[in-house]
This record gives structure tokens, C-alpha cells and sequence, in this order.
């Protein structure tokens, strides 16, 4: 610490300053009392913040567990016929890679079904002009993974999937 009067370096038990003679004690109180609220103050915002995040996160799980829930209690799509659906059932509504990749190009709904012995969920659905778009989605063993296979008038024109093995 130097003093503020003349600039000399102080020793830290000082209460004088021994090139001018002013009084130091003002000084460190001061300085002290500076570090105190700075600690005091970034206590504060950590504080807030760790909370925050943790609610954060919080809802971000309970909205992941609602999700993940709907969409495998609401795994009948419609316009399916029944006998397909369950005749196919027993398998579970899982899709794995492999019967990903026997999917192809001009395959009706009910030839997916039967690949992947469940029905999917009916994501979306269009019609424009003589042209009627839906795409349906089937979900794989961890979370997040899922196929979803377009069909154009009936038959497959399009198929995508993120995390199957």
C-alpha cells in the first residue's frame, strides 16, 4: 500500500506514514472495507445465478419427460387399418437402423408397418391440389433417436433418421 499523500510505499502494520507523517489508518480501513464489498457483491451474483441454472435445467427435464411421454402413449396414427396394426404390434414400437435401411423409395404404409412391426406416429399431413403429404415417426431405444419416412399420395418419397443403431 503507498500513501496517498506523498506516494511512499507503506509497510502494512504502519499507522503513520514515516515520510510525511500522515495518518495511514484511515487508509487501510478503507481498503479493507473496499475488498469486503467486492467479495460481498460477487458472492451476490454467484448466488443468483446457481439457482437460476438449476431451475433452468429443472424445466428443461420436465419438459423433455413430458415429451418423451406423449409421444410414445400417442404411437396409433390414423387413417391405419386395424388388422395391420395388430398384427404388427407384438414387436414394440421401436424402429432399429437396420429396418430403417429396408425402407425404400414407392413402399406403401402398411409395407413400412410390416418392416417395422408397429404403426408410426402421424407427424404432419397436408393436401395440396390431387396431392396429400404425411410424414410419420417412429422412435428407436435411446432417447432422442426417431425416423421419420414421407409419403407422397400413399407411398414413401423421403425418409430421414438421427441416432438408430
Amino acid at each position: 500500500m503507498f500513501c496517498k499523500n506523498c506516494g511512499k510505499e507503506l509497510l502494512s502494520n504502519e499507522k503513520y506514514c514515516s515520510d510525511c507523517g500522515k495518518s495511514v489508518i484511515s487508509e487501510q480501513a478503507s481498503c479493507k472495507n473496499d475488498k469486503t464489498a467486492k467479495r460481498n457483491k460477487s458472492k451476490g451474483k454467484i448466488t443468483g445465478i446457481v439457482p437460476g441454472l438449476l431451475l433452468i435445467m429443472f424445466i428443461a427435464i420436465i419438459i423433455g419427460f413430458v415429451n418423451l411421454t406423449s409421444t410414445q402413449t400417442n404411437s396409433n396414427p390414423t387413417n391405419v387399418n386395424e388388422n395391420t396394426s395388430s398384427n404388427n404390434n407384438s414387436k414394440g414400437a421401436l424402429i432399429t437402423l437396420d429396418e430403417f435401411n429396408k425402407i425404400e423409395t414407392g413402399m406403401s404404409y402398411e409395407d413400412v408397418v410390416n418392416i417395422i412391426g408397429a404403426n408410426g406416429t402421424l407427424s404432419s399431413e397436408s393436401s395440396i391440389g390431387n396431392y396429400t403429404t404425411q410424414i410419420y415417426t417412429w422412435y428407436g431405444s435411446v432417447f432422442g433417436a426417431n425416423a421419420n419416412v414421407t409419403f407422397q399420395n400413399g407411398k414413401v418419397v423421403g425418409k430421414a433418421q438421427a441416432g438408430l443403431h
